[in-house]
């Protein structure tokens, strides 16, 4: 997440050879960056993971998708003080999340070319994403969920507050997902974990693509948990789980997905307590209607 207010440097428009146009932000799908012709720039937070988007966005070519392109700066570098540039995609989000699922399908096809780094493997504890992604396929999520919300579980004042009550609705939730997981021994590979939030739509044009959020799980994952975030945004229901049974073990990774948002919603600095109903609504109807019993 980005700091919203952050302005445009003129030294990092002119390391990327930025047109001499004025500057207009941009929302979510662009991590609030700024798109001065046709390029965007947005702020880097981990270096190391943009510069391995950009890398695999640099060659990547997928079927009946657009993918924003990497722009290097004068000397070649993808990140010049901890800015980066991308082409602009035209289009914006929309509540199309059957489309956005099968186009996340499409993308893993082709990211199981792309080789798996250690990084992408390996939990970075610094990372809320990373933790929470590995805490959602551990063998015992509830286990490693009560692990993590354990700690500050003794602190005081107002966030500490709405820290608490996210995480027992959380943790309420882990609880009745976790007996409906089933262990799945299959490879895994490069995956997209922000499909629908990095997804737009224009005219006839086929979907767009403005980054890729590395993770290491099953192919299919993108698409799972693109329809999960669905189901939270209420672009669609549970029934969409079943639209897509056809791809592997498809249900069991929308519940690994819903364990990972769940996860995330109680330990990122920024996590909003306001969101807590729309979370736990996709995830009661993902129990009733979504899951195998």
């Amino acid at each position: 997440m980005q700091a919203h207010n952050t302005q445009l440097p003129e030294h990092i428009r002119n390391a990327f050879h930025a047109s001499d146009d004025q500057p207009q932000r941009l929302g979510a799908c662009w991590d609030y960056g700024w798109k001065v012709g046709s390029v965007v720039f947005a702020q880097a937070p981990s270096p190391n993971r943009a510069v391995w988007s950009a890398r695999v966005r640099e060659k990547l070519e997928v079927e009946q998708l657009r993918i924003s392109q990497p722009i290097r700066s004068t000397d070649s570098r993808f990140i010049n003080a901890g800015w980066r540039a991308t082409t602009f995609l035209e289009g914006e989000p929309a509540a199309r999340a059957d489309e956005v699922v099968a186009a996340a399908l499409r993308l893993d096809s082709a990211l199981q070319h792309v080789a798996l780094s250690d990084a992408l493997r390996d939990v970075d504890a610094s990372d809320p994403f990373s933790v929470a992604d590995h805490a959602a396929w551990s063998r015992d999520p509830a286990a490693a969920v009560m692990a993590l919300f354990g700690k500050g579980a003794g602190d005081r004042g107002f966030e500490a507050t709405q820290r608490r009550t996210r995480r027992s609705m959380a943790m309420r939730m882990v609880d009745q997902l976790a007996p409906r997981l089933v262990e799945l021994d299959v490879d895994v590979q490069v995956c997209h974990a922000d499909m629908l939030a990095t997804t737009v739509f224009q005219g006839t044009q086929v979907p767009g693509v403005c980054d890729i959020v590395g993770v290491a799980r099953p192919y299919g994952y993108s698409a799972a948990l693109a329809a999960f975030d669905s189901m939270v945004m209420q672009a669609s229901g549970e029934a969409i789980v079943h639209r897509f049974a056809h791809v592997e073990h498809f249900a069991q990774m929308v519940a690994r997905a819903a364990i990972y948002r769940l996860v995330l919603h109680g330990i990122h600095p920024e996590a909003k307590s306001n969101s807590s109903s729309k979370l736990e609504q996709a995830c009661t109807s993902l129990i009733r209607g979504g899951l195998p019993q």
